[in-house]
């Protein structure tokens, strides 16, 4: 069973959840076009820089030779 979480009306796959010392409790998630997405204070952050730093501090991105196999 995959656990999944509803935000602005989009049912979102979770598939990490984690705390932050600045922004607490983050998701990442898979909307329904595969898109990953993440999740702070119950909202989808849309802010590039904030995507970009979270997937930086925590190494979030697959090398390219990865990523067919496993999505």
């Amino acid at each position: 069973m995959t656990n999944t979480i509803k935000i602005d009306n989009q049912e979102l796959l979770i598939l990490l959840e984690f705390d932050d010392a600045k922004y607490k409790k983050i998701i990442m998630c898979l909307d329904d076009e595969d898109n990953k997405v993440f999740i702070i204070n119950g909202e989808i952050v849309k802010d590039k820089k904030i995507v970009d730093e979270i997937i930086k501090k925590y190494d979030l991105e697959l090398p390219d030779e990865l990523k067919e196999i496993i999505f």
